[in-house]
């Protein structure tokens, strides 16, 4: 590896390194070795699982040819946006906006730069109604043992104010044929994507968990999509829960309160991101509702207030113009979002 590689791959995978860092060095300050609960490798194996029928999903076009067929007609920006956003609830953010933002830039749109913006606020935003819709998602829903319809009826006005947001700043017209075909889904794509949809029921706790082996094992047997999983990120969860045991086992904080934790998870989330935010707050309170908004609302604002957001911005490259509109649309979002959840936490969250 040359050394402009290695400052590359150090640039791109930096809160791997950063969480790497934190829980090298508190376990050296500390002289302990951390501890990894039972359900924080029960989300791992969920994200991995995952991770390795997403690339599978990829690989043999299930994911585009489902982005292909909508993305044909007329409201083509408008369908693009809200695309990103209801394809992340079944297949994260990150690799909604992986498959959704280049189906974007082969095509001719006039506002371009707005849908790319508003595409990645989709996915972030959209997501968070869904247990697997982003990892913090996964780690929240397994971490405090939640069951669907208390998860979806607590972040639901947070996804409905997004989604009337996206509306309404979402262009309207457009109609642009694809510039490019998508190969024919083979019978393993189609194997694939019942593995999916019988998973999806083991996450949501429909199913034991012990059936994730059986993906594994095939996406082993056909080896590619297994190997070009982001291990990455799942080794930045692992550090992250040694960091925060760690961190947890130093200071004995008192238990923070709804309004406290929706406040500093959101914007912790604007200057490590929201994945390790949820890690790192989570061990303080047992108010999940406000770690589930807070993270959700701190998804928005800063460029490395997401991974999605980074993703994003390194898809189509923008420049500093690009930038400040994605900050100003993003800080709408943020604000708006913010304002809402004070709302509810000020006078008590309803359920």
């Amino acid at each position: 590896m040359t050394l402009r590689s290695a400052l590359n791959l150090l640039k791109e995978e930096w809160l791997f390194y950063l969480s790497l860092f934190l829980a090298l060095s508190s376990s050296l300050l500390l002289w302990r070795v951390p501890h990894i609960s039972l359900t924080e490798v029960k989300v791992i194996f969920i994200l991995w699982v995952f991770l390795v029928l997403i690339e599978a999903l990829k690989n043999y076009g299930v994911v585009n040819f489902v982005a292909e067929r909508i993305s044909k007609g007329k409201y083509l920006g408008l369908k693009l946006i809200l695309l990103s956003g209801f394809l992340s609830l079944f297949i994260t953010n990150d690799v909604a906006l992986l498959t959704v933002i280049p189906i974007t830039l082969s095509l001719q749109l006039e506002d371009l730069e707005r849908v790319i913006i508003l595409e990645t606020i989709s996915a972030n935003g959209i997501s968070a109604l869904s247990p697997v819709g982003n990892p913090q998602n996964v780690f929240i829903y397994f971490k405090y043992s939640l069951n669907l319809p208390n998860f979806i009826k607590a972040i639901f006005p947070f996804f409905l104010l997004v989604l009337l947001l996206l509306i309404f700043l979402s262009p309207k017209s457009g109609r642009s044929p694809l510039n490019f075909k998508f190969e024919r889904v083979n019978k393993e794509g189609w194997l694939f994507s019942f593995l999916f949809l019988v998973f999806i029921l083991v996450a949501v706790k429909v199913l034991p968990l012990w059936l994730g082996v059986l993906p594994l094992g095939y996406a082993l047997l056909k080896g590619r999509q297994f190997f070009k999983v982001d291990y990455f990120l799942l080794g930045t969860f692992l550090f992250f829960f040694a960091f925060t045991d760690n961190l947890s086992s130093a200071f004995h904080f008192r238990e923070l309160g709804s309004l406290k934790v929706f406040v500093l998870s959101s914007l912790l989330s604007q200057v490590i991101s929201n994945v390790p935010s949820a890690v790192l707050v989570s061990e303080f309170t047992h108010k999940w509702r406000a770690l589930l908004w807070g993270v959700s609302v701190g998804g928005f604002g800063t460029l490395v207030a997401s991974l999605a957001n980074l993703i994003a911005y390194r898809l189509y490259r923008g420049d500093s113009v690009f930038l400040l509109k994605f900050f100003l649309y993003n800080l709408l979002f943020f604000l708006l979002t913010f304002i809402l959840g004070l709302y509810f936490f000020i006078r008590g969250f309803p359920g």
